[in-house]
This record gives structure tokens, sequence and C-alpha cells, in this order.
């Protein structure tokens, strides 16, 4: 999934300023949904609008609940999510010191290209929870 971030950096700066603004949370589930070749249906999209920003309150990273929200799409056991979730949560704190907005942009956001330092990070580590997934770690 991080590669999609990638491919946005290597846009020309023309080509980035045609890119509408969307949130953290809701760039790490359109990332996702490219990454796994699904198509996102824009009902799905629009709920995660309210999760930038740390859902406007600068609280958990939007970056993160956008990888739970994809999580959640992909993967259907209650059981499996809950420690996939925790673990997901778990070793981006452990790697960056904090799961929070004001505190990840304090150290990460860039004027030029806002969270997207966040939004990768947030995708590399919900990479290795799928790899994980996928070599069932979680079961």
């Amino acid at each position: 999934m991080a590669e999609t971030f990638d491919v946005y950096n290597e846009k020309s700066e023309d080509e980035k300023e045609n890119i509408p603004h969307v949130n953290c949370c809701e760039h790490m589930l359109m990332a996702s949904h490219q990454a796994f070749n699904v198509k996102l249906q824009p009902e799905v999209l629009a709920l995660a609008k309210g999760f930038g920003g740390g859902m406007k309150i600068k609280s958990v990273c939007g970056a993160l609940t956008g990888g739970v929200m994809s999580l959640s799409k992909f993967y259907h056991d209650a059981s499996f999510l809950e420690v996939a979730i925790q673990d997901f949560f778990k070793t981006f704190e452990n790697k960056y010191e904090t799961i929070h907005c004001d505190l990840l942009k304090d150290r990460h956001f860039e004027e030029r290209i806002g969270c997207q330092k966040v939004m990768l990070m947030a995708a590399e580590v919900l990479d290795e929870i799928i790899e994980k997934a996928e070599r069932g770690y979680y079961e």
C-alpha cells in the first residue's frame, strides 16, 4: 500500500494541484482500495470525512483511523480485527512514539506536502499488518 504514496510523489506540481484535497483518513482509505484494486464507493469515502485532523479534535491520527477502516473493509472477522488493529496501533506508536494527530503534525507536517510523511508511515505499518495477516499471524 505504501507504493501508492510514491506514485503521488512522482507527479508534477501541476498534476498535484489538480488532485482534490482529501484528509489523511480519506487518503488512506483511497490508497488501500487502490492497493487491493477495489473500486471505492463514494459513500464509503464520505464516511471518512469526519476522521481527518484527529477526528477534528487532533486526537487519534486520521491516517490511523483510515488504516482501521481499511482493515475493517477487507477483513471481517471481529476477533481478527481486534488483534490486528491493536497490533497496528502498537506498532505505529512504538515506531513513532505517538498516535495523536497534534504531536505527529508537530513533528512531521511540512507546508508543501502536508501530512504526506505521516500517511506514508501509517501505510508502511499497515503493509506490515497485512503481510502478517496473509501469513496467518493473527489466526
